[in-house]
């Protein structure tokens, strides 16, 4: 009683797609890298594969219509190894030709003196937490070999702070409260962390 099957779409049919998978890694190097770089990953882990039937076009198409064969969408979960960690951040991506602009926000505040709470303005729209680094300043006097005579290099860098789930952090910590707010402790502004940048990614 085949005739009486009903032609439906409704059901998410997991396919096989022809994937090739790659060859082992076993005793491969793994990448060391210093500054910003533009490195390939190794696919080490691919999982939760599904195939969406492709809504059908009119009758006649080459994707639709009586006898055309159904078409799908397929996705999966993967995690790509990329270099020994721990990395800073990924600050972009590309898939063949095509750039992909990973979005940062950076806000500044400053520690009140018995320490103090901040919200990140652009926060709802990201999803998660890349830390928060300490404008520090630097003074550094150098005497390279063959210069005219000894300088000094001095400017202003970002210094990460350290996460800590505890709800009292200490100097050079921060902590996220519930609501989502980085909270901070009067530690942070007597050891010179006073001068922040948080950023959600």
């Amino acid at each position: 009683m085949g005739f009486l099957r009903p032609r439906t779409n409704s059901v998410t049919i997991n396919r096989p797609i022809g994937l090739r998978p790659q060859t082992s890694l076993s005793g491969s190097p793994i990448a060391l890298l210093w500054g910003t770089q533009r490195v390939q990953g190794n696919v080490i882990w691919t999982g939760d594969w599904k195939g969406t039937p492709v809504k059908q076009g009119s009758k006649g198409s080459k994707t639709g219509g009586k006898g055309g064969q159904q078409q799908y969408d397929y996705t999966s979960a993967i995690i790509i190894a990329l270099c020994q960690g721990p990395a800073n951040k990924i600050r972009n991506a590309w898939v063949d030709q095509t750039f992909l602009l990973y979005q940062t926000s950076s806000e500044p505040y400053t520690i009140p003196g018995g320490g103090g709470s901040y919200t990140p303005t652009q926060q709802p729209y990201f999803n998660f937490d890349q830390g928060v680094g300490a404008a520090k300043t630097y003074s550094v006097p150098v005497n390279d070999y063959g210069s005219p005579g000894p300088i000094t290099l001095a400017g202003t860098q970002s210094v990460p702070m350290a996460f800590t789930a505890s709800p009292t952090p200490g100097a050079g910590q921060y902590t996220i409260n519930g609501s989502g707010a980085y909270v901070f402790s009067a530690a942070c502004r007597n050891d010179g962390h006073d001068h922040l940048h948080v950023v959600s990614a």
